[in-house]
């Protein structure tokens, strides 16, 4: 199909490559913090990925995230977890039907990304927690939530 459309795919492309952080808050960083920065937006990338995936082969995908290390143990379990329970859900049980309107299943997609997201650093139920809170207002930036999941972090450290 790029073909068709003249588009040349990078096939040497490395999300993990330090010359892709642009961020200029993050210029004058060490290496380590550059690279972990790196990290979690693959991490947040391949999560969201994931969401979109048909839920008979989400965890097949999943799975191949964990093998090349773009998601964790823990977020794959979470995974699992929720695609069981998504499964299980559509066995025609009673008929009744519930409207959702899309504002809700965006916000329950957001919860749900984040609740992975934050158990690269917390425990189950802190990340659930903090991902259930309210997001913050104004325009959204990759770097809130990281701070968010950082902060809560140090919280429980002390």
């Amino acid at each position: 199909m790029h073909k068709n459309l003249k588009i040349d795919p990078l096939l040497d492309f490395d999300p993990l490559e330090d010359t892709n952080l642009h961020d200029p808050a993050l210029a004058s960083s060490d290496p380590a913090t550059r690279l972990r920065k790196l990290q979690d937006l693959q991490n947040i990338r391949v999560l969201r990925a994931i969401t979109f995936v048909r839920l008979s082969v989400r965890v097949s995908v999943a799975r191949s995230m964990l093998s090349q290390d773009f998601i964790s143990q823990a977020q794959f379990d979470a995974i699992l977890a929720d695609t069981l329970a998504a499964r299980a859900a559509q066995i025609p049980a009673a008929t009744t039907t519930v409207s959702v309107s899309a504002k809700e299943r965006k916000e329950k997609k957001r919860i749900r990304v984040e609740y992975y997201f934050n158990l690269n650093y917390l425990d189950p139920v802190s990340a659930l927690a903090l991902a259930s809170s309210p997001p913050p207002s104004g325009p959204s930036t990759g770097t809130t939530n990281a701070k968010a999941s950082a902060a809560a972090l140090n919280a429980m450290e002390v």
